[in-house]
C-alpha cells in the first residue's frame, strides 16, 4: 500500500511500479507524480493511493520513491532531484 497524502488540488498520482525480493529484503518502487505549472487541475483536494497484492515476505521492506513532475505541454515526466 502506498499513499501520496492529502493534496490541495487534482493532478497528483501514485503508482506501485515494481516489487522485487533480493536476498532477505523486499524492495517496492513507488512513482509519485505531481502536476506541472502548465497543467489545468481540478481545485478539489485529492488523496491518491495505490495497492498491490504480493506474496507474504518477512521484514525488512524498503520503499524506493521516485518523485516526478508531469509536464502537460510535452506529456513527459520530469524527475525531481
Amino acid at each position: 500500500f502506498a499513499a501520496h497524502g492529502a493534496t490541495a488540488t487534482g493532478g497528483y498520482s501514485i503508482e506501485i511500479v515494481h516489487v522485487t525480493r533480493q536476498r532477505d529484503t523486499t524492495f517496492v518502487l513507488v512513482r509519485r507524480v505531481r502536476p506541472g505549472w502548465d497543467c489545468a487541475t481540478t481545485q478539489a483536494g485529492t488523496s491518491p493511493i495505490a495497492a498491490r497484492v504480493v506474496p507474504m515476505a518477512p521484514p525488512p521492506t524498503w520503499f524506493l520513491v521516485e518523485d516526478n513532475v508531469y509536464e502537460c505541454g510535452t506529456g513527459r515526466l520530469r524527475p525531481l532531484w
